[in-house]
């Protein structure tokens, strides 16, 4: 067989075309590269956005300062393409957001919102994302940012999973005692253990079990480790705990002094002893500061300050009226 020949003309014209090929393979193989490099950054500065969010909204209650701080110090803990990050303190905007239109207020009061904006641009302190091949092209830099808002989402309704409720409820009008529907914040009060149901004095059976005593010792010092919610704007009737006695527990809550914890919050009780019900329409935060649980019953108390606490395991819901007291983290952009 006799090979086949192109004529001079046609070879030519065919390694123009390879040429040509090659050169457009080589600029989206350059493109193609280049993208995901710019992907993966604007992912990196994304997740240093939203971590930075997420700490400084949390810390508001310790004022701006220090929850500047612990956004900048988030953000510089994460690398973005092979370097640690840094985030000018104008790029942390403390503000009001609105939960119900979702629209963040720079500046506005009260503050319950942060938004971060996480740069690799010309002007930021990180500069722009340095390019691979399409400096080739004249590309050198590609400017890079991701933005975060982050705010506290007070319509609570319970609690999810392993967390910090106690198993003892104080009654609505001992910490809200104007009845305005909001918690006094700042306070300091003794929760004296109530007769409200005789042969209950507070203790709750959150989960429907025996709740001897050392399950209640396992609750007040590692917090129930199940959920425990309540339906949006309603209550929850919750069975009591009988026949403990206090100054069994009062080792296990002087534990847990100088600790912030979650208390069930009742509008009214039902029954005594076993049968007790308890009305738990709410949560409330309370650092708790002092007890005492044996001697007289009139003497007994728990001391604690009533708190704001923000904590993800927190369940909130649309429908569910706010709580002045505890609030949810939680990433609104």
């Amino acid at each position: 067989m006799v090979p086949l020949r192109l004529p001079k003309n046609e070879r030519g014209a065919v390694a123009v075309l390879i040429g040509i090929s090659l050169v457009t393979f080589m600029s989206l193989f350059a493109l193609s590269v280049d993208l995901g490099h710019i992907f993966v950054t604007k992912t990196e500065l994304q997740n240093t956005a939203d971590s930075a969010a997420l700490a400084a909204v949390v810390e508001i209650r310790n004022g701006l300062d220090a929850a500047r701080q612990k956004a900048l110090a988030f953000a510089e803990a994460h690398a973005v393409a092979g370097t640690y990050i840094d985030i000018e303190p104008g790029d942390i905007v403390f503000g009001r957001y609105n939960i119900n239109t979702n629209q963040f207020q720079a500046n506005g009061l009260p503050t319950n919102a942060v938004e971060v904006n996480a740069r690799k641009t010309e002007g930021a302190p990180s500069g722009p994302l340095a390019l691979f091949f399409a400096r080739f092209f004249d590309k050198d830099f590609s400017n890079v940012r991701a933005l975060s808002i982050a705010v506290l989402d007070p319509r609570v309704t319970g609690v999810r999973g392993k967390n910090r409720l106690l198993p003892y409820s104080v009654v609505n009008f001992i910490v809200d005692q104007d009845l305005d529907g909001n918690y006094d914040l700042g306070s300091v009060i003794n929760i004296h253990p109530r007769n409200d149901a005789p042969g209950n004095f507070g203790f709750l059976d959150l989960d429907g079990g025996s709740n001897d005593v050392t399950e209640l010792r396992y609750y007040i010092e590692h917090g129930y480790d199940k959920d425990f919610t309540i339906p949006p704007g309603g209550s929850i009737e919750v069975l009591g705990s009988t026949g403990i006695d206090g100054n069994s527990l009062l080792s296990s809550f002087q534990a847990i002094i100088g600790e912030e914890v979650f208390l069930p919050v009742h509008n009214w009780v039902l029954y005594p002893g076993s049968n007790a019900i308890f009305n738990v329409v709410s949560l409330l935060a309370v650092k708790v500061l002092d007890v005492k649980l044996n001697g007289n019953v009139d003497k007994r108390y728990i001391k604690v300050k009533l708190v704001n606490f923000y904590s993800s395991v927190l369940a909130v819901d649309p429908n569910a009226p706010e709580n002045n007291s505890v609030a949810k983290p939680r990433l609104v952009l």
